[in-house]
């Protein structure tokens, strides 16, 4: 008898193209040949129909295997992850789950090569995070690897982080920032900085009694550039570039991105190609846009940070700014940064050169040390000869 809608012919296979019912055209039922179902799409008014068909000796529509495979993964300590990209899509899931933590950025490899270089390998990595990690704490942070150093172009007004590495938690009033960050100057008349620094920075509030607030801000670090600055001489209508130069006349350096300051006639200047000006951090070249033509009268002062790190530049800065009420305002401040004398970054000097030094008092054009030594001819090497 026809029965249901489906009906289950054999526990195996069947041959595709063998079966065939009696007085029924083949328009009126679905034959599927792995499963050995026959499925009605207009069922016969008979009370019974002859099937026919030709079974094959197995089933593939089974799954057949010599061992279980969950025996197999139940001996790892660590279940292996298995990525559907249907089920992500469906169920709206990240790749990797940072939980509350968003998260963005990009990984990639390159390899460079040239006629008179061998291969090589270059990697980039950036990552941005925030989020909430649980118990209210909040996490922000930048991790960022490149082989090669890489600089800003300088013409916007925002600057991507490129090359930095920091992680900030914060918690109620309390924030603790470890890595790359700035150190701006606090609130008042008193110490006018802005440095680009490494190392650890802490910060609090809390009420005090009759209504007022204190804050504190601590950090120990040591500086990533020195600070220079440098009064242009400017060229009637020549909008540059004009060339940087470092405190003993250097030009070839690198210019921190975003620690410049640049004053005209006493105004603080934007950067920006629709703006006043745009700055090269690699070339430390600056040029002025079109919108504030250059005359010779202008007085042009440029501030920044450059590379240049001969020895352990430590820095120590502590800020308490207490609101005692709506009209008195209590700040003590104190900043420092000096070089480590002792420790210098590149290059190590002994005894006699540091005697040598320690002699020459306050004039730089004598600060001159020999430090040539003899050796012997070969091929390999890369030797002068002294004339």
């Amino acid at each position: 008898m026809p029965g249901a809608d489906t009906i289950q012919l054999d526990s195996l296979s069947l041959e595709p193209g063998s079966l065939s019912v009696l007085n029924v055209p083949d328009t009126n039922f679905i034959f599927i040949p792995l499963q050995a179902k026959l499925i009605w799409k207009h069922k016969p008014q008979a009370d019974s129909v002859l099937v026919t068909f030709r079974r094959l000796p197995f089933s593939l529509y089974k799954t057949y295997s010599h061992k279980d495979t969950r025996r197999i993964e139940s001996n790892f300590i660590i279940t292996p992850y298995y990525y559907n990209a249907t089920d992500a899509e469906q169920q709206r899931k990240q790749f990797i789950d940072f939980g509350k933590v968003d998260y963005a950025g990009s990984f990639g490899r390159a390899l460079s090569m040239g006629n008179n270089q061998d291969v090589v390998l270059n990697s980039q990595f950036n990552l941005q995070l925030d989020g909430d990690l649980g118990d209210s704490i909040r996490v922000t942070g930048a991790i960022t690897d490149n082989n090669i150093p890489f600089q800003p172009e300088g013409n916007t007004q925002q600057l991507q982080e490129f090359d930095r590495l920091f992680i900030q938690l914060r918690r109620k009033r309390l924030t603790v920032t470890a890595g790359d960050y700035d150190i701006k100057r606090p609130a008042g008349y008193f110490l006018n900085f802005y440095k680009r620094v490494q190392g650890a920075l802490v910060a609090t509030s809390f009420q005090t009694k009759g209504g007022g607030r204190n804050d504190i801000r601590a950090g120990i670090s040591y500086a990533k550039g020195k600070f220079v600055r440098n009064v242009l001489t400017p060229i009637e209508g020549n909008q540059g570039p004009y060339k940087l130069s470092g405190p003993n006349g250097e030009t070839f350096f690198v210019v921190l991105a975003g620690t410049e300051r640049v004053y005209i006639d006493g105004q603080l200047m934007s950067r920006g190609e629709n703006q006043d000006y745009i700055i090269d951090y690699n070339t430390a070249e600056i040029i002025f846009m079109p919108r504030r033509l250059i005359t010779k009268d202008w007085r042009i002062v440029v501030e920044f940070e450059f590379t240049d790190r001969n020895y352990l530049n430590s820095l120590l800065y502590l800020n308490d700014e207490w609101k005692i009420n709506s009209r008195w305002t209590l700040r003590t401040a104190i900043y420092s940064n000096q070089d480590a004398r002792n420790q210098p970054i590149t290059q190590s000097l002994d005894s006699a050169q540091k005697y040598f030094l320690s002699t020459l008092g306050d004039s730089i054009q004598q600060a001159y040390c020999p430090s040539a030594l003899e050796d012997t001819f070969s091929n390999n090497k890369i030797l002068y000869r002294r004339l």
